[in-house]
């Protein structure tokens, strides 16, 4: 499997999971099934290709005040890297046309 598609298979099951235990399905109205796998696959490739850098431009961090002993120390705390490639993903498809659509609801 090339690395890419792996990648792109990756991302759509962390996707998948991150929507209830994939109780939603991308739609969009006259797609055929494979071409919605190819914008699938295209849009996983692009949010993980472009989730570090989101992750530190787009994504404000939060600062987060911890003590240590008696001092107190503020940190940044940035969204973790899944949720940043989710958000990018989402964003791709609804580009594309298409919408989140609980499966059940056909």
């Amino acid at each position: 499997m090339i690395p890419s598609r792996l990648a792109a298979r990756f991302s759509g099951l962390l996707l998948c999971g991150l929507l209830a235990g994939c109780a939603y399905e991308w739609r969009r109205p006259g797609t055929a099934p494979a071409q919605a796998r190819r914008d699938g696959e295209e849009c996983a490739v692009q949010a993980q290709a472009g989730a570090r850098w989101a992750r530190h431009y787009r994504f404000p961090p939060r600062e987060v005040r911890r003590k240590i002993g008696d001092t107190i120390v503020t940190e940044r705390e940035y969204p973790p890297e899944s949720y940043v490639q989710s958000r990018l993903f989402a964003e791709c498809m609804e580009k594309r046309g298409y919408a989140a659509v609980r499966k059940d609801a056909r």
